[in-house]
C-alpha cells in the first residue's frame, strides 16, 4: 500500500510514512472523540514514560494533573465543535508520567474525526519546560523575589532549552569566588568541584567545554555516578553593571556543542545577563531610595522604617540625635562643596567608632541619627566616642577646619512611638547645643 499527495506531492509507502513518525523527536498521539487514545507514536513513550501498549486505549485525561482535566474537556469540545478551524493558539498541558513525574508541553491539534483512515484528533506534543521555567523566573524577578530564587527556576529553564540533565549559574564573582550558585540537576559535589573551570572561565571570559572525567575528584566521580558526561562552560557576556557570571550546561553527551546550537547558547546567555542586570538596577534603584546620595548613610525614610521595627520588635533601643557644631561656618567660609566632602569624611569617621549592629542615618544636612540596641548607659559611651573622633581636625579643601557634634540621647521606653522617642532626642539634643561645655545630654 502506498500513501499519495492529492496535489501531486509525491509518494511514500504507508511503512515508510509510519518510520518517520515513529522516529521524529516529539509525541505523536490520535485520540478518539471520547478522549481515548488510539495511536501513540515519535517520541511519545519517552516523554509519557510507558510502553504504547500501556497508552493506547486509556484516556488522555489520565494522564494529565486532576486540576487540567475541565480544561482539558473544554479544550477537545471545541475541537469537536469548530473541526474545520482547530486551534490556533496550542494549550500547555502538563503530562504526567508513571513514576509521578511531570513535563509540561505545548500541544498542537489537528481534527481528522471525519476522515475515515483517522477518525479522531492527531496531536502533536512540543516540549514547553523551557519556556514554563523562564517565564516563572521573569515574574519572580518582576515580584522583587530574591535573585538566589530567581535564578533557581532560570537553571531549570537554561536545562530545558538544552534538553540536558542539569545547569548551573554562578554569579558575582570576584577575588577567586563566585557571590553564589544556582543549579538544577547537578549534584552538589560537582558544584564544589576545586579548581572549578567556571572560575577560569570567568576569569579568562573564554568558554570551555569538558568531559566530566576531566574535573577534578570527588567531583568527576558524582558527575559520572549521575549519568553526566560532558559540561559546557559559558562565560555571560560582561556588563558594567554586574560581575562576571558563568552559565555550565551539565549534559549525558560529552560532545561539545554543533552549529545547531549556537543560537540557542546565545539566547540563553542574553536571558542570564538579563536577570543579572535587572537584579542590580533594582538593587540599586532600592538604594538609592532609602540612602543618603552623598554620604551613603540611610536617609530620613530609611531611619523611620527602621525605628519603626525596633520599637515593634521591643527589647533595649535607643536613639542619638547628633548634630554637627560650627558647620555652617565651614559651608559659608569654603562653600558648599566643601561642606559636602566634609560631611563625608565626618561620616567616615563616625563609622570607624560604630558598631556593625548599629544604624547610622542621615537625616537634614548636618543632621545624623544612630538607632542602637543597648541601654542609655551603653548609648552614652558611644556618643563621648563620637564626640572625640569630630573634635580632632578636619582637612577640607586643603584647609583644615575644625567642628564638633552634639547629642541628645533618648532610650525608648514602654508606650513610646517613632515620634515621642525623637520628640525626647530632640529636646536632649537642644539641651546639648545650650551648653557650651556639655555635648552629651541623656535624656530623663
Amino acid at each position: 500500500m502506498r500513501c499519495v499527495g492529492d496535489d501531486g506531492n509525491g509518494d511514500l509507502p504507508d511503512a515508510a510514512f509510519r518510520k518517520i513518525v515513529e522516529t521524529i523527536s516529539i509525541p505523536v498521539l490520535v485520540i478518539a472523540g471520547d478522549g481515548t487514545i488510539t495511536y501513540f507514536g515519535g517520541a511519545a513513550p519517552r516523554e509519557f514514560g510507558a510502553k504504547p501498549s500501556e497508552i493506547v486505549g486509556t484516556n488522555i485525561v489520565e494522564h494529565l494533573p486532576p486540576d487540567q482535566v475541565d480544561d482539558a474537556i473544554a479544550t477537545m469540545g471545541d475541537l469537536i465543535a469548530h473541526e474545520d478551524v482547530g486551534l490556533g493558539v496550542p494549550p500547555v498541558y502538563q503530562i504526567m508520567r508513571p513514576d509521578g513525574t511531570g513535563t509540561w508541553r505545548s500541544i498542537g491539534a489537528v481534527p481528522l474525526l471525519d476522515d475515515p483512515d483517522v477518525q479522531g484528533v492527531v496531536m502533536y506534543f512540543m516540549a514547553f519546560d523551557a519556556q514554563l521555567h523562564l517565564d516563572e523566573s521573569l515574574a519572580a524577578l518582576l515580584a522583587g523575589e530574591p535573585l538566589p530564587h530567581v535564578l533557581d527556576r532560570l537553571s531549570k529553564a537554561m536545562a530545558a532549552f538544552f534538553e540536558a540533565p542539569g545547569a548551573a549559574i554562578h554569579w558575582g564573582f570576584s577575588e577567586e569566588r563566585f557571590a553564589g550558585t544556582a543549579a538544577s540537576g547537578v549534584p552538589e559535589a560537582c558544584l564544589a568541584a576545586a579548581p572549578a573551570p567556571w572560575a577560569e572561565v570567568a576569569r579568562t571570559g573564554e568558554p570551555r567545554y569538558l568531559r566530566t572525567e576531566e574535573l577534578p575528584s570527588p567531583a568527576a566521580e558524582a558527575a559520572l555516578d549521575a549519568g553526566l558526561s560532558g559540561l559546557w562552560v559559558l562565560p555571560v557576556p560582561p556588563h558594567t553593571s554586574v560581575g562576571p557570571a558563568v552559565l555550565t550546561i551539565w549534559r549525558d553527551a560529552p560532545h561539545p556543542p554543533v552549529t545547531a546550537h549556537e543560537s540557542v547558547i546565545a539566547r540563553c546567555l542574553r536571558y542570564v545577563q538579563l536577570v543579572l542586570v535587572r537584579q542590580a538596577e533594582h538593587d540599586q534603584l532600592r538604594h538609592l531610595a532609602d540612602h543618603d546620595p552623598l554620604t551613603g548613610t540611610a536617609n530620613r525614610a530609611r531611619f523611620r522604617h527602621r525605628l519603626e521595627r525596633a520599637l515593634e520588635t521591643g527589647g533595649p533601643t535607643t536613639l542619638l540625635y547628633c548634630d554637627m557644631d560650627r558647620f555652617k561656618a565651614v559651608n559659608d567660609r569654603l562653600g558648599h562643596q566643601a561642606g559636602d566632602s566634609l560631611l563625608v569624611e565626618v561620616v567616615g569617621r563616625l563609622r570607624q567608632v560604630l558598631r556593625p549592629s548599629d544604624e547610622l542615618a542621615r537625616i537634614g544636612g548636618d543632621e545624623f541619627t544612630v538607632l542602637l540596641r543597648g541601654d542609655a548607659t551603653t548609648a552614652e559611651e558611644v556618643a563621648r566616642r563620637l564626640v572625640a573622633e569630630t573634635e580632632r581636625p578636619f582637612e577640607v579643601s586643603g584647609v583644615q577646619v575644625g567642628v564638633g557634634l552634639s547629642v541628645g540621647i533618648a532610650q525608648a521606653r514602654p508606650g513610646d512611638t517613632p515620634d515621642s522617642l525623637v520628640r525626647r532626642a530632640d529636646a536632649a539634643l537642644y539641651e546639648a547645643k545650650r551648653s557650651p561645655d556639655t555635648q552629651v545630654v541623656v535624656a530623663p
